[in-house]
């Protein structure tokens, strides 16, 4: 009986680890060697729902400058929540499989640089949905210097932004 239970749990975690990482990424971790890099990106479970968080602002008349900054918030906060322990494990354990980590607050990911061995235990830490091949590259926009002077609304215009 221990063995059937064994055998399901093992079945059980193998159905999770197969579903939270992509099909093209497991392709490639098996086309190449054990010490290549990988650059993937990490999805997080957990997410601000911003429909719910507009129909609450429209509901109670939440002022729109005021609306920005309750968001920023939540997605930090959430970010820090899903993100934080992971970080620090990757950080403090396997420094030397990974590198390039790029956390993203607004959407809740991490791009980053790694091993197979380090995309294995990732997709057994809890509140990952899904691991996935990166293919985007991230540039950074040019420096903009913001003026000082108030910005005014004008009657009927769109916000000044």
């Amino acid at each position: 009986m221990k063995f059937y239970v064994f055998l399901f749990l093992t079945l059980l975690s193998s159905t999770h680890f197969a579903q939270t990482i992509s099909k093209r990424l497991t392709n490639r971790i098996e086309e190449g060697h054990h010490s290549d890099y990988h650059r993937i990106r990490v999805e997080f479970e957990d997410n601000v729902n911003s429909y719910y968080w507009n129909q609450q602002f429209k509901d109670n008349n939440v002022p729109v400058d005021v609306r920005a900054g309750i968001i920023i918030n939540k997605l930090t906060n959430q970010a820090n929540i899903s993100q934080e322990q992971l970080l620090l494990k990757l950080r403090k354990e396997h420094s030397q499989e990974i590198k390039e980590v790029q956390p993203f607050w607004i959407v809740n990911i991490i791009v980053l640089q790694a091993k197979a061995s380090v995309i294995n235990f990732m997709a057994e830490w809890p509140g990952i949905a899904f691991i996935d091949i990166e293919e985007s590259r991230i540039q950074m926009n040019e420096y903009i210097e913001i003026s000082e002077a108030p910005a005014f609304k004008a009657i009927g215009s769109p916000e000044p932004g």
